[in-house]
């Protein structure tokens, strides 16, 4: 009984660590997904991540200026060389590699951000625990912000801010703990001839109705406003008109607490009688939210992102207007509001 208690209190005291920097698997499999700010680019792709040999394989397909591309790209960092290859014509180029090579992990000198969850703690298989760091770019080029699980250090999310694209934001999923295919980090043999070009290159550089009334209420001075609503409420529901973009894993799927499987659905939404596009990601189990992406022609793409979801209320009084909002007149200047203007 006396070891059941000091394994218990061992594995309390564990859990209530504070997060340090973590480095994530040498060997990794999975994929990403890369968007800017100024919508210029997107891409999806398909990598390979060899820490040990320091090889990154990449397979993309994207948008760049409203124009589709493929591209594979092997990056050989200790040879300081990159490959651009056409399995199709079998033909490649190569160049050199200007940059270092820079594993995963989370730099020593980041500032940890917080700890939550994306989802929800309420039920197994129903969300993820990660941690989200920040800090500065080498040679003070930019801020970044990554975000890895609790568990495995793997990593989920990585913005960063360039003077070309605004805000990079690059989501990892489906992530595996080992290379099932090797030899995919070796150049092709039709690449041994290929020549050298002269302009370097970096890795970075590869992505790039009807009126309901709402309370407010500020307890900082005891005031309170109301407002009109100009919106009906929406549940938080995928719509019956959506359509499936796909299922996958946030985080790694071997490994109990490293992963979370979740859906992606996209479709449009009618706000103010102009047509907003949307994508939507929850959790296969408990359709807990973890982020929505919202489309506008006066703010672009409006990204919200849940967590530390909780299944129930813990304080319900927190709906009902406090005492000093009994006396609170509706407001008639200006145009009422809506759930989004709100942000």
């Amino acid at each position: 009984m006396r070891e059941l208690v000091v394994l218990a209190c061992a594995l309390a005291g564990c859990l209530a660590q504070t997060p340090h920097p973590c480095a994530s698997p040498p060997l990794l499999s999975g994929a990403l997904t890369v968007s800017t700010q100024n919508e210029q680019l997107w891409t999806y792709t398909q990598y390979l991540y060899d820490a040990l040999g320091q090889r990154i394989r990449l397979r993309e397909m994207g948008i760049y200026q409203n124009k589709s591309f493929t591209y594979d790209a092997l990056l050989l960092f200790r040879e300081g060389t990159m490959y651009e290859i056409n399995s199709s014509d079998r033909t490649c180029k190569k160049a050199p590699l200007s940059t270092d090579f820079q594993p995963l992990a989370i730099p020593k000198n980041s500032s940890l951000l917080g700890q939550a969850v994306l989802g929800s703690s309420s039920g197994p298989g129903q969300g993820l625990l990660v941690n989200t760091w920040s800090g500065d770019l080498p040679n003070q080029t930019g801020k970044y912000m990554t975000t890895v699980t609790e568990f495995g250090c793997i990593p989920v999310s990585t913005a960063y801010q360039t003077d070309q694209f605004g805000w990079v934001l690059i989501s990892f999923f489906n992530n595996i703990i080992g290379i099932s295919d090797p030899s995919q980090l070796n150049p092709p043999d039709f690449c041994q001839d290929g020549v050298m070009r002269k302009e370097a290159t970096d890795f970075l550089s590869l992505f790039l109705r009807r009126n309901w009334r709402w309370v407010r209420h500020q307890l900082s001075n005891n005031t309170c406003y109301k407002k009109a609503l100009a919106v009906d409420f929406h549940p938080l529901a995928t719509p019956p008109n959506a359509s499936l973009v796909g299922q996958l894993v946030m985080g790694s799927s071997p490994g109990l607490g490293r992963g979370v499987l979740v859906n992606t659905w996209v479709g449009e939404l009618q706000i103010n009688e102009k047509t907003a596009k949307y994508v939507s990601t929850v959790t296969e189990l408990g359709c807990v939210p973890v982020s929505t992406l919202l489309h506008t022609s006066a703010s672009g793409w409006l990204v919200t992102s849940f967590f530390n979801n909780v299944i129930g209320p813990a304080d319900p009084q927190l709906f009902v207007p406090p005492p000093l909002c009994t006396d609170a007149q509706l407001e008639q200047t200006g145009e009422p509001v809506t759930f989004f203007s709100w942000f």
